[in-house]
């Protein structure tokens, strides 16, 4: 049994444990959007229900660092055990923590400021972040590393933004976010290829067919998933939370990545 389980927790990322972890994911954040919408109807999912959210995935972003050895700030060392504290800094005990937390401020917000949640929102995600952020900040060892995927991340942004007009912030939220993720990882590849990896099954395999066939692959997916979205979905305030989904998805992965290839030791 305990083989077992470290193969679905402790194993690293397969196709079995990536199936079972998306569609907890899924499950749990659609449930999330029936409930607000049952119980806080009053809470309007729009631009500034997206920056409460990005707030804490910033904050999840500098949580999952912590738990990575070959990194200079590494705190926490990982367990397939969820009696021990390790095991809620590594996916996917991290995810179950990082929503704990989210919700737990979203409905203390709620409850204190209603219709103004996100001000409160906000500020208990920065409260959370910055101490983390500082310390990371002053442990980077790769500066221009770093610089190059952000000026990458800013130029290929603005050019898809000259090109395609993105309205919504959602939409360009959408794209930013997968830019970073793919910037991020190519600049892994490129920068530090003996000693990291992509370690999710499908990424790994574009990658493997060629780098710069990922980058392609993720932003042809994500123009389709927005016109899918918007064809699809009637309703403004579903359209914004099903998009939401992949942005906070893209900027988990890309603002640890980010870091990781900032903080190598």
């Amino acid at each position: 049994m305990e083989h077992i389980f470290k193969y679905f927790v402790g194993g690293g990322y397969n196709l079995v444990n990536t199936t079972i972890i998306t569609f907890f994911v899924f499950l749990g954040y659609f449930s999330f959007y029936k409930v607000v919408k049952k119980y806080a109807s009053f809470v309007k999912i729009d631009k500034h229900f997206i920056f409460g959210v990005l707030v804490f995935v910033f904050f999840g972003a500098l949580l999952r660092i912590l738990e990575q050895s070959y990194t200079s700030v590494w705190l926490v060392k990982p367990s397939t055990s969820p009696l021990e504290i390790g095991f809620y800094f590594h996916t996917p005990g991290w995810l179950l923590l990082l929503s704990f937390i989210f919700i737990v401020c979203f409905v203390f917000s709620v409850i204190m400021l209603r219709e103004k949640y996100y001000k409160l929102l906000i500020s208990l995600g920065l409260f959370l972040s910055i101490p983390l952020f500082v310390y990371e900040i002053i442990h980077i060892k790769h500066i221009l590393v770093l610089a190059i995927a952000v000026i990458s991340i800013i130029v290929i942004f603005l050019l898809l933004q000259f090109f395609f007009r993105l309205k919504k912030t959602e939409d360009k939220l959408v794209i930013l976010s997968q830019i970073t993720d793919f910037s991020a990882t190519l600049c892994g590849f490129f920068f530090f290829k003996d000693i990291l990896y992509e370690q999710h099954p499908v990424s790994r395999a574009i990658i493997q067919v060629n780098p710069f066939l990922f980058p392609i692959v993720k932003l042809l997916f994500a123009f389709l998933f927005l016109w899918l979205v918007d064809k699809l979905i009637k309703e403004q305030e579903e359209r914004t939370y099903t998009k939401l989904l992949i942005i906070i998805l893209g900027f988990l992965t890309g603002l640890r990545d980010l870091l990781t290839i900032s903080l190598l030791s």
